[in-house]
């Protein structure tokens, strides 16, 4: 951070400890940390701003984009003998402390940008690891829909109840 961002950003900092009073020591440190602060404590206060890899996108993208097509397809195909068990095609989530980067977007587009509001009420923190389940699936998911992009079907339309049962293992 070049010494003008510093400035810049103490000086916000300056303005938000009279915006928010009862936060004016927080403010107060962060400014300490600018003005003697070495680089690495920079980073460190910085941290939060990380953002979100391309990849991690992409794969929350795709396991959502899985779980709307199967809810959807099993919600028109299902039958009372058919061996699904709901709770194996239900998004749980995803662990917060282990899985904190996918956890994080997830929030973000679900209860941000109003995306895939039929996970609105679910509870996305799932307080144990599911991301290995979720890609195993994808996985199989993934290869199901290029058979039908193959012969010019689509997932969203044909999926069957066999294909969820592969998909969910």
């Amino acid at each position: 951070m070049t010494k003008e961002e510093r400035y810049v950003v103490y000086n916000q900092l300056e303005i938000l400890k009279h915006l928010n009073p009862e936060q004016m020591e927080d403010y107060e440190k962060d400014q300490r940390t600018l003005e003697i602060g070495s680089d690495s404590d920079i980073e460190e206060m910085l941290e939060f701003l990380h953002g979100t890899a391309e990849s991690v996108k992409s794969e929350v993208y795709g396991i959502l984009e899985m779980f709307r097509t199967i809810n959807d397809r099993y919600d028109k195909l299902k039958t009372p003998d058919d061996g699904i068990k709901e709770y194996s095609i239900k998004f749980h989530g995803f662990d917060e402390n282990e899985e904190f980067e996918h956890y994080a977007y997830c929030c973000y587009l679900i209860r941000e940008m109003d995306k895939y509001n039929e996970q609105q009420g679910v509870e996305l923190n799932s307080h144990y690891p599911h991301l290995n389940r979720y890609r195993n699936m994808l996985a199989r998911y993934q290869e199901i829909e290029q058979s039908y992009l193959d012969n010019d079907q689509s997932i969203y339309s044909d999926l069957t109840l066999d294909d969820i049962k592969y998909i969910i293992g």
